[in-house]
């Protein structure tokens, strides 16, 4: 349905997350929900949610969660925000793959 019906460009907490680091409750953002996807969001069950962003390495992860019984507690959205930290340093090229391991890459790599 989110696919399907364009909401990307709708979101709130996508335009949130693209522009703050952080977390943030969906709830805050309901003012700027111009195209109802939070309504549309409740209709799947998915009543409270939380967006999280994090950035390092001049690269950005955005990423949302939701709940149907009840909002996101500070507590939980932090240790959401620590596990995406995680997540985002563990994921970056520039911390998975060393500068010889690059390296040994290119010597590899064919070139057309």
């Amino acid at each position: 349905h989110y696919s399907t019906n364009g909401l990307v460009m709708l979101d709130p907490a996508v335009a949130w997350g693209f522009s703050n680091i952080g977390a943030v409750r969906w709830s805050t953002l309901i003012d700027q929900d111009r195209g109802g996807v939070f309504k549309q969001a409740a209709e799947y069950g998915l009543h409270f949610g939380m967006t999280c962003a994090v950035e390092s390495h001049g690269s950005r992860s955005v990423s949302g969660f939701s709940r149907a019984d009840r909002e996101f507690t500070n507590e939980e959205m932090a240790l959401v925000e620590k596990a995406m930290g995680v997540l985002h340093e563990t994921t970056h090229p520039e911390a998975v793959i060393s500068e010889a391991d690059k390296d040994a890459i290119r010597r590899l790599s064919a070139t057309v």
